[in-house]
């Protein structure tokens, strides 16, 4: 996959494959994709155990929930995807259900990339079961590759680095805040702090500009 085809794919599951097969997408930022897949989805998620999964390894990748508390979410979303199943749950709990479970999976050593892509195909066919309409599910693969550049950026192509002149105080107390400062439950970061942010979005948590400016990966 080129820059340009990077740049106009819509089909999110071409840029998972090329990502897994480039080495460089690390665990932390497909375990943001795989968050922010999910978000999309809240007001869907009617079982607490599936939003608790999501908020545990939102705070995991941040470094404020242990493996513990992760392993426990896992396996309560994991038991919220098979009840509704089991019983013969609607099709949309079910499917949220398990976006949820997937992305906390996403926490698996060497399973990254394939929680992410079930996580990601879930949600779509989450939205495509509630409006019973397929377009509604091609949309949502598209939004679903926009969060994919944002998290990621042209950094797969060519290296990028921080202008020094970037990283005034200010400049990295802005970045930070922005980072910080989201609206809940979209998980949506604030748009006014940063003129990368007021480009077309969303922007989650894992920007590629943010975590240039705040030295991430």
């Amino acid at each position: 996959m080129t820059e340009a085809e990077w740049n106009s794919c819509r089909e999110p599951e071409k840029m998972l494959t090329f990502l897994r097969g480039s080495g460089r997408a690390s665990d932390r930022k497909l375990r943001l994709f795989a968050v922010a897949v999910c978000r999309r989805i809240w007001p869907l998620l009617t079982d607490e155990r599936s939003r608790r999964v999501i908020v545990t390894l939102e705070r995991h990748v941040e470094g404020t929930a242990s493996d513990q508390e992760l392993r426990e979410a896992d396996s309560a979303a994991e038991d919220a995807a098979w009840d509704l199943d089991g019983w013969g749950g609607h099709r949309v709990a079910v499917s949220v259900c398990a976006a949820a479970w997937a992305a906390a999976a996403a926490n698996w050593e060497g399973r990254q990339h394939d929680c992410a892509h079930k996580a990601a195909q879930a949600v779509a066919c989450g939205f495509a079961e509630a409006d019973y309409d397929p377009v509604a599910e091609r949309e949502e693969r598209i939004t679903q590759a926009i969060l994919l550049r944002d998290i990621f950026g042209p950094l797969r192509f060519r290296e990028v680095a921080a202008n020094p002149a970037w990283l005034a105080p200010i400049v990295v107390t802005l970045a930070q805040a922005a980072y910080e400062h989201r609206t809940l439950p979209a998980g949506h970061l604030d748009s006014g702090r940063l003129a990368h942010l007021r480009s077309p979005g969303p922007h989650v948590r894992g920007c590629f500009a943010l975590d240039l400016l705040l030295g991430r990966e």
